[in-house]
């Protein structure tokens, strides 16, 4: 999200300056031209997150005439508004996910916090109320963080238009059967479950899934167990880490896009892959209890949902698609026109400049 922000903003002759962490393995791949890097050494361990934000301070007190302050955390958010009352500018903050729900479980290792996660609750909401703009990326991620003080405008995470240049996806050989792209390889994202479903296909189901290795993730050597137990069935195909300018190629080799995430990240997610399949001429199959992706696969009948933490849900789901693949090629097809319609980046951003230009 934050790189489509910076290549919009740049595009639009605007001039950034990026202040944060010195990852390497992100900015290795998506520095920007044109931009000013202004890094400080990664935090160590959870105290060291909670120590950075001194240390982010003094990057940002020399630096003058800035116009806005964008924060994608409510941390950064904090320091910005900090900064912003000092120096001059409004700040931007992005409201990305329900901090105090699937994130903080990840943080705290599912243990009940029923305090911690009410204080954090009512941080962010506090953190909503002090920034000059929110936006946000979907409405029941809002619900969360509701304030009568916010100004809130919905800017969901969308591909960018150039992400549907190229041949949309055709029909193969029927000796191919059905690829489905999962994504990465990840103990997160529902990919257990998808194994499991895995196993349970009979050899009449023609069905592979294509997986993308994620270089920034810890192996899991039981996962990778499977993966090659997998791999010798002909269930799955697993891809070195492709860079994300080359996705759209991959993505177009598939008749099916997963999204398959347990219910502590999917009942309200609205995610990037979502409509990067769209512009990829993908159908997809999302979790049934993902309503914000659901009105999308319904309103333009691009394909269906399932219960992504059920093996067997999702067994009779590939099976299904399996069977049914000039339907998936239609919603393919429909998915493709409706991203170029109304599910680009480009309008996105188009409504957060006129909502940043108000007075």
């Amino acid at each position: 999200m934050t790189s489509k922000l910076v290549d919009s903003f740049l595009q639009g002759g605007c001039r950034v300056t990026w202040v944060g962490t010195d990852l390497s393995a992100f900015h290795d791949r998506y520095r920007h031209s044109g931009v000013d890097y202004r890094l400080v050494p990664p935090a160590r361990g959870r105290l060291g997150r909670l120590a950075l934000r001194w240390r982010l301070r003094g990057s940002l007190r020399d630096l003058r005439d800035v116009d806005w302050f964008y924060a994608p955390t409510p941390d950064a958010c904090e320091i910005a508004v900090n900064v912003a009352r000092r120096q001059g500018g409004r700040v931007l903050y992005d409201l990305l996910e329900a901090y105090h729900r699937g994130l903080l479980d990840r943080y705290v290792g599912g243990r009940e916090a029923r305090a911690l996660r009410s204080y954090v609750q009512r941080r962010v909401t506090r953190v909503c109320a002090e920034a000059d703009l929110v936006s946000y990326v979907s409405e029941p991620v809002r619900r969360h963080y509701d304030s009568p003080d916010a100004d809130f405008v919905l800017v969901r995470s969308c591909a960018p238009r150039w992400f549907a240049e190229g041949a949309p996806t055709s029909t193969p050989p029927a000796a191919d059967g059905l690829r489905v792209l999962h994504g990465k390889l990840s103990a997160i994202n529902g990919t257990a479950p998808l194994f499991a479903a895995l196993r349970l296909l009979p050899d009449s189901v023609a069905c592979r899934v294509v997986i993308v290795v994620d270089p920034d993730a810890p192996t899991d050597t039981s996962m990778m167990s499977e993966v090659r137990d997998l791999e010798e069935k002909g269930r799955l195909e697993v891809l070195a880490p492709v860079a994300h300018a080359l996705m759209p190629a991959v993505m177009r080799t598939c008749q099916l896009g997963l999204i398959a995430y347990p219910r502590s990240l999917g009942a309200e997610s609205l995610p990037n892959r979502l409509f990067e399949y769209m512009a990829c001429g993908v159908a997809v199959a999302a979790p049934s209890y993902s309503p914000e992706i659901l009105r999308i696969l319904t309103e333009e009948d691009i394909g269906r949902g399932f219960d992504a933490e059920d093996p067997v849900a999702i067994a009779a789901m590939l099976t299904w698609a399996s069977e049914n693949l000039p339907e998936l090629i239609e919603a393919g097809d429909r998915a493709r026109r409706a991203f170029l319609a109304r599910h680009n980046w480009d309008a996105e951003f188009e409504r957060l400049t006129r909502a940043m230009t108000r007075p």
